[in-house]
């Protein structure tokens, strides 16, 4: 490979024609540098440093990230738990989730902040945006919503395989796959079928880790009797 934008055909075969930040669906979409290739020329061609970005996260990420460190202080949706991060809900809203960790917390708000992916309006969006249309994210977020609300109650009246296959099909052309898995969340039927239909989704990502299993608990050990007490020695004789 002896540019980066030849990756992109993989890469879509890869995760499917969805920004890797917001999740829009979008017939054009650039090979995105997780690291800036213009600090970083040595990691320009580096498949590790690829991820696929639309318009609107690609220029609102711009060179924010350069360093180790830069990477060390977000998430990342090829590796880390961006499930746990962010909540979605109705009107295109995506919030940031409790976190208990403060750390987690901390890397949740510079992930949102480095795509912009709060904005909405009267949250971020500049009016121009709003007036040119050049940031649509939270508007199809939005759609989504309510397509994938409207697919729930379809099940519900006809809970059949074909109106299953039928929302599967609806929210792949769609996309926003983190709020159909909102919407359908208490139906791991829909769930698993829908972490297959996309392509590159990590189940591990999606569902809660595994407890830990408890350490084994050390054997008995029967104490051991202790020899009986040896006989004080007899006392010197007086005078010796």
């Amino acid at each position: 490979m002896t540019e980066y934008a030849h990756a992109r055909p993989v890469l879509l075969r890869r995760m499917g024609d969805y920004c890797s930040y917001c999740e829009v669906h979008a017939p054009t979409l650039a090979v995105e540098h997780i690291r800036c290739k213009d600090k970083n020329p040595t990691l320009e061609l580096e498949w590790s440093n690829f991820l696929l970005a639309c318009t609107s996260c690609n220029s609102t990420k711009l060179i924010s990230v350069s360093t180790e460190d830069d990477v060390a202080a977000r998430l990342w949706p090829d590796r880390d738990r961006t499930q746990d991060a962010f909540v979605y809900s109705a009107g295109g809203v995506v919030s940031i989730a409790e976190l208990k960790d403060p750390a987690e917390l901390s890397k949740a708000k510079m992930t949102a902040e480095m795509v912009g992916l709060l904005k909405r309006p009267g949250a971020g969006l500049k009016p121009e945006q709003i007036k040119t249309a050049s940031d649509r994210r939270w508007e199809l977020r939005s759609q989504a919503w309510d397509e994938a609300n409207d697919a729930r109650k379809d099940l519900l009246e006809q809970p059949t395989p074909l109106v299953r296959r039928r929302i599967l099909k609806e929210a792949k052309a769609c996309g926003f796959f983190s709020i159909w898995l909102t919407v359908f969340r208490d139906d791991a039927e829909m769930v698993e079928r829908l972490i297959e239909e996309f392509n590159g989704t990590d189940r591990a990502r999606i569902f809660p880790p595994a407890p830990a299993a408890p350490a084994p608990a050390a054997p008995e050990v029967t104490p051991t009797p202790s020899a009986p007490p040896s006989p004080p020695a007899p006392a010197a004789p007086p005078g010796a």
